[in-house]
């Protein structure tokens, strides 16, 4: 666990949903129950993350935020700059950087913005390089 020397005051936003994303991963969560692969802890803590939310409808939801399947920069102490896409767990694979929205890195970047640090700074959102909102593709 990395601990922060000299902590800066971090405002805690909750995080940004379209209404699609939400109710998707909603059903990922049972998915996953009854998959088994997830532990009951992790998933806990996810379901619990979904309860203080801002949703946005899809047509009015910001292009600054990490969505589900958006492909954006993720910059690692400052130097370090990867492309990554946030996924659905069935989907994650980590040579293609596509990281599962249920992993510990992946439930600190969902509804994020361009811009919010992560890790006492270490990580830093970069870009949004694609989001599907705004290109009307509900279908991934």
């Amino acid at each position: 666990m990395i601990k922060c020397a000299n902590k800066p005051s971090v405002i805690k936003r909750p995080p940004i949903l379209s209404e699609m994303d939400y109710y998707r991963l909603l059903s990922t969560i049972q998915h996953e129950k009854q998959r088994g692969t997830t532990s009951r802890r992790r998933l806990s803590r996810f379901r619990h993350l979904l309860k203080d939310v801002h949703m946005y409808p899809i047509r009015w939801f910001p292009v600054d935020v990490v969505s589900m399947n958006s492909v954006f920069e993720l910059t690692v102490s400052g130097d370090a700059l990867y492309i990554v896409r946030l996924v659905y767990p069935h989907e994650a694979n980590f040579k293609e950087r596509k990281l599962s929205v249920l992993s510990s890195l992946g439930m600190r970047l969902f509804g994020r913005r361009t811009g919010d640090s992560l890790r006492c700074g270490q990580l830093r959102i970069g870009k949004i390089l694609y989001q599907p909102e705004l290109y009307d593709q509900f279908d991934l």
